[in-house]
């Protein structure tokens, strides 16, 4: 059809303090196997992580002390959005994307900008005043989430930052440390992915209702 819409996801692994909160619940622990929908919040605690997959594969990596909000349902002022991920209000959070063909761009936004994907791997840090999108394959368009007519590509080896009230600023080489950095966070994912496919594995074959279709077979069977 080509509308936009919210995604679901499959939470892989958790490490450390990974909380979820459902609307009007308190919140409460979050462990693998559980599927996010969206207007859930998920929050990290210091020194934890949390790794997520939708269905086509691509996964998430977030960081520490992390805050997101699952992006709610299109409506027609957010259609331009694309298929809206995540709302990632602060924290660092980690995109591998698969390639997305015809479909409208993956979406993440922060509160001041929005970073569209067709399959790419890339690292969003965002707080209240400013975000930093930094690409490590692929490229990116990152604007500002109230400039939308002023974006800015990022390609594979590039970052940009964007202020409040600012379009992003010209994209700039990664720092040494920014990929010694995004380096360390893909041996991350792939040792936890590594980690959830050994534990599923091991699994009576009942316990796979609990983790329908695609996404264990997309963790071992990447595209």
């Amino acid at each position: 059809s080509g509308q936009a819409r919210a995604q679901t996801f499959r939470v892989l692994t958790t490490r450390g303090k990974c909380e979820v909160q459902r609307a009007g619940q308190p919140w409460g622990a979050l462990s693998p196997g559980a599927t996010l929908v969206p207007e859930d919040q998920v929050r990290t605690g210091r020194g934890s992580t949390l790794t997520l997959a939708l269905p086509d594969g691509t996964r998430n990596w977030i960081g520490p002390d992390t805050l997101l909000r699952i992006s709610p349902q299109a409506t027609p002022q957010t259609q331009n959005l694309g298929r809206r991920l995540v709302d990632l209000v602060r924290g660092r959070i980690r995109l591998h994307a698969k390639p997305q063909g015809a479909q409208p761009p993956l979406t993440i936004t922060t509160p001041t900008a929005m970073a569209g994907v067709r399959g790419t791997d890339f690292y969003v840090l965002a707080d209240a005043e400013r975000s930093t999108i930094g690409v490590t394959e692929g490229a990116v368009s990152v604007a500002n989430l109230n400039l939308q007519a002023q974006p800015v590509t990022v390609n594979a080896g590039e970052k940009t930052v964007v202020f409040v009230g600012q379009p992003p600023l010209p994209p700039t080489p990664l720092t040494a440390g920014d990929q010694r950095e995004a380096r360390g966070e893909a041996a991350a994912l792939d040792r936890l992915e590594d980690a959830a496919v050994e534990e599923t594995e091991q699994l009576p074959v009942e316990k796979f209702l609990a983790f329908p279709d695609v996404h264990v077979d997309a963790v071992r069977n990447p595209a």
